[in-house]
């Protein structure tokens, strides 16, 4: 009979800095790492669902002691624009990436595998809102009747203005990171953090000393909103309240407004490396996941390449009358350098400048809304291989999170915050981040309903936590102990054989693993996993429901070991559950793994009896899953109108 050892384990935080802390072991805890501004911090989970902190270090030799490149990669999300606070979708990209970086590092044991998000700041946008929440607050606080200035002329307050902003908004997005646990390594702000200045200035050297770029005019339209310029424009007349008409020029792809301007910059020549690119997709098709993304950034190359050089070579900088807040070009600090080369190098100074490059580049999956498609599917690679570097593995794209099938957006009012629902619902964190990735679809936006969140929530709460709690409870499991696996039948006495239950269960067991990997590696869609494990535990339920061991327990020395068949049955089913919902519900499943005296999860431990033919099992387990109160129609969309069962 084997014995089931407890091991340690711990995520990434600080690249370089960190390890596995092996002294816990004889603890029987688990560690889950999250930075702290301050320090090198780790959360560590005991068996008794409580929370302790441990602080440590590292040297840096430490880190470079490993040249396995399977050990290692990175996982990213866009940095996010400093337009307003987080939103549902912001969250749901940081928590995709957070999963999809949790199987990795802890299911394949890549132990130098680092993870990155943050903050856009610079660019004219930020600008101009910034300066407006300046004036804003200085009319609040000055005196009635002060002259308030309509807009900012002094660089200095320019600059105090936006570093201010951009503090405020940056805070939001890393209280968010750190309430719902999201396993970041580096969290990069591309108005604060050093190493990135140092690397967009080294970056523009390199490719301008090669001739990559070179000193243009733009005509045409730009997109403020987007940061962009744009050559698919519609124009539209809008009718004011004071009734006068006017008529605007829209950005085609996003309906946000446009202006034309004429401006000396300086230009990328794209013109140069875009047939590469294109082959490079077309050679690789997987690289850009879903299918239907990769069809349309070809089409989007395609147009692209029907106009002429110099329409094509993209305009890297804005004159410096026009945008302050940024980085000042190298020997021009008459120019700023375009908000979206700034913006997509922040993936270099995490994988080669703050990170290890020899492990952590090239990026192993990209996280990206289909927004920015075209930035990241043309504009990166093309940046990339100019500069010599090796491309992305994989750009996962995905689509929007609707609200009564609208997108969200500030001016519709219709933007749900992740705070929002869990003051009003009572829900806990994990189980919102569950909820979203397994409704989810890739290809196509998913709406957000307040029928399903629920359902969903409730479904796990009955066929996870429920299970565990009438299995083994002390009625029918009152010691801790270690139960074999004895291949018994059970009695047959009702419509459905429980013999034909446990052989089925014992197949898709052994198929889990396989479509876990599918879900992770494959597809790229986390929902798949999830259903493969509410799927195994509808059946084990199923299961319990036909032993009936409140039967059983009525005659013990009859039934004795038939209870602790369907003990082992059961708690070989959660073990396997546990392990396939880890990067979803990484602190639950943690505790359910320990319940069962199981140490890291690892993706090869998925199947029947893959860790031995016996369980050490606890007894008396806590409750982990709260339901919450179901609703019977669609109202606000989270505005009070789901509340916590107790």
């Amino acid at each position: 009979m084997l014995k089931l050892q407890q091991r340690v384990f711990g995520l990434s935080s600080r690249a370089g800095n960190h390890r596995m802390i092996s002294s816990l072991a004889s603890l029987g805890y688990f560690g889950r790492s999250m930075n702290s501004s301050n320090s090198n911090l780790c959360t560590v989970i005991s068996p008794e669902w409580k929370h302790q902190r441990l602080y440590y270090q590292t040297s840096q030799s430490d880190m470079n002691d490993s040249t396995n490149k399977t050990t290692g990669g990175l996982i990213t999300t866009p940095i996010y624009y400093v337009n307003g606070p987080p939103h549902i979708g912001h969250f749901f990209t940081s928590i995709l990436s957070d999963t999809l970086f949790l199987y990795h590092k802890i299911l394949k044991n890549r132990k130098d595998m680092i993870f990155s998000t943050g903050t856009d700041e610079h660019g004219s946008k930020v600008q101009r809102t910034a300066i407006a929440a300046y004036l804003e607050n200085l009319k609040k606080s000055s005196p009635a009747g002060t002259p308030i200035p309509s807009t900012l002329e002094d660089s200095a307050l320019i600059e105090k203005a936006c570093v201010e902003f951009c503090e405020q908004i940056s805070n939001h997005f890393q209280k968010l990171m750190n309430d719902f646990q999201i396993n970041h390594t580096y969290y990069l702000r591309t108005s604060a953090t050093t190493e990135h200045r140092e690397t967009v200035i080294n970056v523009w050297k390199h490719l301008q000393n090669q001739g990559d770029i070179y000193i243009g005019e733009y005509q045409g339209w730009y997109c403020t909103t987007d940061e962009a310029f744009t050559t698919e424009t519609e124009q539209y007349k809008i009718t004011h309240e004071s009734g006068q008409e006017e008529w605007v020029t829209i950005n085609r792809s996003s309906g946000n407004r446009c202006e034309y301007v004429t401006e000396k910059n300086y230009k990328f020549r794209l013109s140069k490396y875009i047939d590469r690119v294109e082959k490079w997709l077309q050679e690789n098709p997987n690289v850009i996941k879903p299918k239907e993304r990769y069809n349309e950034l070809m089409e989007m190359i395609k147009k692209e390449k029907e106009r002429p050089p110099e329409l094509l070579d993209l305009s890297i900088s804005r004159t410096r009358d026009r945008v302050q807040w940024g980085i000042p070009v190298p020997g021009d600090p008459e120019h700023t350098i375009y908000v979206w080369l700034d913006a997509l190098t922040n993936y270099l100074t995490v994988g080669c400048t703050m990170g290890n490059e020899s492990l952590n580049w090239p990026p192993t999956i990209q996280v990206i809304g289909k927004d920015i498609l075209k930035f990241h599917g043309i504009y990166w690679p093309a940046f990339l291989m100019a500069l010599g570097k090796d491309l992305p593995e994989t750009l996962l794209v995905h689509s929007y999170w609707l609200v009564n099938g609208v997108k969200m957006s500030k001016s519709l009012k219709n933007v749900i915050s992740p705070y929002d629902l869990l003051a009003e619902t009572g829900v806990q964190p994990d189980l919102l981040r569950y909820y979203l990735l397994s409704e989810a679809l890739l290809s196509t936006d998913s709406s957000f309903s307040m029928i399903r969140f629920p359902m969903k929530v409730n479904e796990l709460a009955d066929i996870f936590g429920n299970l565990l709690a009438r299995t083994f409870n002390k009625k029918f499991h009152s010691e801790v102990r270690e139960i074999p696996y004895r291949n018994l039948r059970f009695e047959h006495v009702g419509e459905v054989n429980p013999n034909d239950i446990v052989t089925e269960l014992i197949e898709q067991l052994n198929d889990l693993r396989e479509q876990v990997r599918s879900a992770y590696e494959d597809k790229l869609e986390v929902r798949f996993a999830n259903a493969a494990a509410t799927k195994l535990l509808k059946r084990c339920n199923q299961l319990f429901n036909e032993v009936k061991p409140w039967e059983l327990v009525k005659n013990p020395e009859k039934n004795a070991l038939y209870l602790e068949e369907l003990m082992f049955l059961v708690g070989e089913t959660l073990r396997n559950c546990a392990i396939a919902l880890y990067p979803v519900l990484p602190e639950k499943m943690t505790y359910i793994l320990s319940f069962f005296n199981q140490g890291q999860p690892l993706l090869q431990d998925i199947g029947f009896c893959q860790k031995g033919t016996s369980l050490k099992i606890q007894t008396d387990p806590k409750i982990l899953f709260k339901k919450i109160a179901e609703v019977k129609q669609e109202g606000s969309q989270g505005k009070g109108n789901v509340k916590q069962k107790h």
